[in-house]
């Protein structure tokens, strides 16, 4: 996995508690982040109490167990296909002003999107030429070398892209949809969830139903339980390439395989906007609070 320190950068990002923006309800309750008066004005935070230092040496690589910040105060880091870029939200004040790209194997901050307010759910598009994110109105999409956004589908809040980039699922007043790109429809998937993620092959729909870990096999729309969720914590998800899950409990990130084992992977409180490497590389995550992106080596 690729990643870089930007020693010298500073995003002055503000999240701000029980933003509307970053709330789902009925099925997951993201809550946003609460305002600790933990500050960050570069890549180094000393606050939040969790282990992850800049030594300002920058590196390409993290080992097992290495943890790396980067940002100031972030919101919904996604790792690009290559696994060597991430997107995340800005914020001026209380506000999302928009997504920029940092690519974690250089010194580059690429500002894309601004003027918008997104919320943190980004979704890469399989040639890393387009994001698409949501935001107040809906779904967006913008080249991820920056332009102007372009709506795709209205009222929804969390979402992923499929693998082919041909089809959106979302959530909406926590129901799960998904939009049809091409022809521009949606498809109502009749069962409520929220924070959907496709797998890698796009064959599978992972998503937080209550206090259920779910997933939906796109073919036949079957449903299968998978674990029970800490009501306690937030519930984004991701997928490891080999078909297990990342989810959040009261205490920590964890790794569950589709029999329901559960493994720790990071022993930390409130975590928020979980990604895994395509790679299968790095962890990234923050925590509920004003503090950076965490990369952490797997």
């Amino acid at each position: 996995m690729k990643n870089s320190l930007f020693g010298t950068l500073v995003l002055a990002l503000v999240v701000s508690a029980g933003c509307e923006d970053v709330t789902e309800t009925d099925g997951g309750t993201d809550t946003g982040v609460s305002d600790t008066g933990v500050s960050d004005t570069g890549v180094s935070d000393s606050g939040g109490g969790d282990a992850a230092t800049d030594t300002g040496t920058p590196t390409c690589d993290l080992s097992a167990g290495e943890e790396r910040r980067i940002g100031g105060t972030t919101a919904g880091g996604r790792f690009s296909p290559g696994s060597d870029q991430i997107a995340i939200v800005t914020f001026e004040g209380f506000s999302a002003t928009g997504l920029e790209v940092l690519d974690l194997c250089g010194d580059s901050v690429s500002e894309i999107a601004t003027g918008d307010s997104p919320r943190p759910y980004i979704a890469w598009s399989s040639d890393a030429a387009t994001l698409y994110y949501s935001n107040a109105d809906g779904v967006s999409m913008v080249p991820a070398a920056g332009g102007t956004p372009a709506a795709v589908v209205a009222d929804a809040r969390s979402m992923d892209l499929s693998p082919d980039g041909t089809t959106i699922v979302y959530a909406d007043g926590g129901d799960l949809f998904t939009w049809d790109i091409a022809g521009g429809a949606a498809t109502d998937l009749t069962q409520r969830g929220t924070f959907p993620r496709y797998n890698a092959e796009g064959t599978l729909i992972a998503f937080a139903d209550g206090g259920m870990l779910r997933v939906l096999t796109v073919s036949d729309g079957t449903i299968a339980d998978i674990t029970s969720l800490d009501s306690a914590a937030f519930q984004p998800l991701d997928w490891f390439s080999n078909g297990d899950l990342a989810i959040v409990s009261s205490t920590g990130i964890e790794r569950v395989d589709m029999s329901g084992t559960v493994t720790n992977i990071a022993t930390v409180s409130a975590a928020q906007d979980i990604d895994i490497s395509p790679d299968d590389s790095t962890l990234a995550y923050r925590i509920n609070g004003m503090l950076p992106t965490i990369l952490l080596g797997l």
